[in-house]
């Protein structure tokens, strides 16, 4: 039972694109070999889009290493409030589908130099099937409330977020 999954943002991610998806695959398989890991997992996470998805599972099967998808999403500020990421990974199909839905949903609103976002209301319309991780210190809600000493304000986010995941949210 894999209890540990490596994160990665590859090169088809819009404007945090990072390295090739099968650099990243070929030294998973070398670290799994070195370290005796017999069931290695891979998670994709790019930001609004899923254009790697088709190769990553493709070298992901022939290297034998568990393809999990995800996707980074900014979700638009509710009444001019600050605009924030979150990391949603699939589960299941149905959690897969709710990603291809809210990438969709992201180009309905489109924002300075092609930026894409998605409503709170849409991101709670979409949670089956997802696993949701807070974002990271740089972009995430929760992180800059906490940073700004506003401890409130992230507690009160971690307990929304964990209720609309079902359990399901972490903080990364």
């Amino acid at each position: 039972m894999t209890i540990f999954a490596h994160l990665i943002s590859t090169e088809y991610s819009l404007s945090e694109g990072y390295g090739k998806v099968s650099d990243y695959i070929k030294e998973l398989k070398k670290q799994s070999i070195e370290s005796g890991e017999e069931n290695p997992s891979l998670i994709i996470a790019d930001k609004f889009s899923m254009s790697a998805h088709i190769p990553f599972y493709k070298e992901c099967m022939k290297e034998g290493i568990k393809p999990v998808f995800g996707l980074k999403v900014t979700i638009q500020g509710n009444d001019g409030g600050i605009n924030h990421d979150l990391i949603l990974v699939a589960k299941d199909e149905v959690g897969r589908q709710n990603i291809n839905k809210l990438t969709t949903l992201s180009y309905q609103i489109t924002v300075d130099k092609g930026y894409k976002l998605i409503t709170q209301d849409q991101l709670e319309e979409h949670t089956d099937g997802l696993i949701c991780l807070s974002g990271g210190y740089k972009n995430g809600l929760i992180e800059k409330s906490i940073l700004k000493g506003d401890r409130e304000k992230a507690i009160g986010l971690v307990k929304h977020l964990t209720d609309i995941y079902d359990g399901d949210f972490y903080l990364n």
